[in-house]
């Protein structure tokens, strides 16, 4: 399944991008997977990549990916086709990888089943998504936990996919629809929404 639903990939975008206003998009466009992870582009109704993703797509728990939008924000998502998040609703995140100390973040619902947030701009996370084994996201309730193993490539695939949008590298084509995902183990706790404290 894919996690991010072309009726609100903009929403996604928007936050990433600190737009004023959201971009819808027009497409979304699965690349296949590689090392664990799967790769996709999304597209705005001006046909313009928009952003590049690469997930953790888990069946009926938790999937976490990374996403890489036009101006080189990096962000994450989280999302489950259980929670029923609130609209426009924003919760506190910390981010440990190796349980090494934590990056705080705010994570923005973009739908009822997601939400996104950004990535700290920090050189030594960045060294540590790269080369870490584990990373882990804290909420009010829950603690989500997922390998790093082929992090870096994913990260350099996003990063040489993002070159495509000013015009460098070879064009993505992918397919759209609903093709069928790789799928890893995920959490066996379940919540209508895991950030709230409520």
């Amino acid at each position: 399944m894919n996690h991010f639903r072309l009726k609100t990939i903009g929403a996604a975008l928007g936050i990433i991008l600190l737009l004023p206003t959201l971009v819808q998009a027009a497409e979304t466009r699965y690349q296949g997977n590689a090392a664990g992870w799967n790769r996709n582009t999304h597209y705005g109704d001006d046909n313009k990549l928009w952003a590049c993703s690469a997930s953790q797509d888990r069946e009926n728990s938790v999937s976490f990916g990374l996403i890489l939008a036009r101006n080189y924000n990096l962000g994450f998502y989280l999302s489950n086709d259980r929670w029923k998040l609130g609209e426009d609703d924003k919760y506190d995140i910390s981010i440990s990888i190796d349980n090494n100390r934590r990056w705080d973040s705010i994570a923005h619902v973009y739908d009822p089943t997601g939400v996104i947030f950004h990535a700290p701009a920090d050189r030594d996370f960045l060294m540590q998504l790269r080369d870490g084994q584990t990373i882990r996201f804290y909420t009010a309730q829950q603690v989500f936990t997922y390998s790093l193993q082929g992090s870096a490539i994913s990260l350099q695939w996003i990063t040489e996919c993002m070159s495509t949008a000013n015009g460098r590298g070879k064009s993505h084509q992918g397919s759209s629809g609903n093709e069928s995902r790789s799928r890893s183990s995920g959490q066996s706790r379940h919540s209508s929404n895991p950030f709230s404290s409520d």
